[in-house]
């Protein structure tokens, strides 16, 4: 093996574009792990919210409206992302609580 010092201009080409390719590799891989971690917390941002106005307008506490979205499956998440999902959501609460659904819809601004 020829060392860098002895190597052809074509090969320390290379050697740098391939170095540069996995930095690039390295950062789209740091920004997607970012992009995740600021998804988790926007989601879990919307449940504490919704399970704020959920205890509201059902008459239970924060706490008991967030243990019951808590038992929600993981592909239901989406519903958070829109007022018509809020207002399943506070229904699904209401079920799971035995409180009585007050056709809770939120404010949108």
């Amino acid at each position: 093996m020829i060392g860098p010092c002895h190597s052809s201009p074509e090969n320390l080409a290379e050697l740098a574009a391939q170095e540069a390719a996995d930095a690039i590799a390295e950062i789209e891989d740091g920004l997607a792990a970012i992009e995740r971690e600021y998804a988790l917390a926007c989601t879990r941002q919307a449940a504490f919210e919704l399970s704020r106005q959920a205890s509201g307008a059902l008459g239970v506490t924060p706490m008991e409206a967030m243990e019951a979205l808590a038992d929600l499956p993981e592909n239901t998440l989406c519903f958070l992302d829109s007022p018509q999902g809020w207002t399943a959501l506070v229904a699904y609460i209401a079920n799971q609580l035995g409180a009585s659904d007050t056709g809770y819809a939120p404010a949108v601004h």
